[in-house]
């Protein structure tokens, strides 16, 4: 098996490991009642990075080739892509400040923080995906995964 193949895969294992951590890691520390709170803005922030993923990630896999020959091709894209991004993040921090009437102001900025480090991070991996640095793409997505909890 290829090494880079190694790498990659790799990389999911030991990020599937990092959630399983985090989240018993959580549901052991934190009560029920604040787990759920935390749960949902995870979910949120993992919605956001869905929708990235979904819409700057597959573009930038597609151009694969380009990019790794001009590298201002993959910023091309993401200028292309910047608009309905930052709507769709308003429209998410929009419904999180209607839907968790009980959060306090503090709470709703971290989370919102959140949600676009969260989105961000998808970028990057993209990028380092499409410019075919796999063991960057590797340790960049169990930083991310391990460090989402805490």
């Amino acid at each position: 098996m290829n090494k880079q193949v190694l790498i990659h895969y790799g990389g999911y294992v030991l990020s599937s490991i990092g959630a399983l951590f985090g989240i018993s890691l959580l549901s052991h520390i934190v009560p029920a009642n604040i787990y759920g709170t935390i749960a949902l803005y995870i979910a949120v922030g993992t919605l956001f990075q869905t929708i990235v993923r979904e819409a700057l990630s597959n573009a930038l896999m597609r151009h694969a080739l380009e990019i790794q020959q001009n590298k201002f091709i993959a910023l091309n894209l993401v200028k292309t892509t910047q608009v309905p991004i930052v709507i769709c993040f308003i429209a998410i921090c929009l419904f999180c400040s209607f839907w968790v009437d009980a959060a306090s102001f503090t709470e709703l900025i971290l989370s919102f923080i959140l949600i676009l480090s969260l989105g961000c991070t998808v970028a990057g991996e993209a990028f380092l995906s499409a410019v075919l640095k796999r063991g960057a793409y590797a340790i960049h997505l169990n930083i991310i995964q391990w460090l989402r909890f805490p």
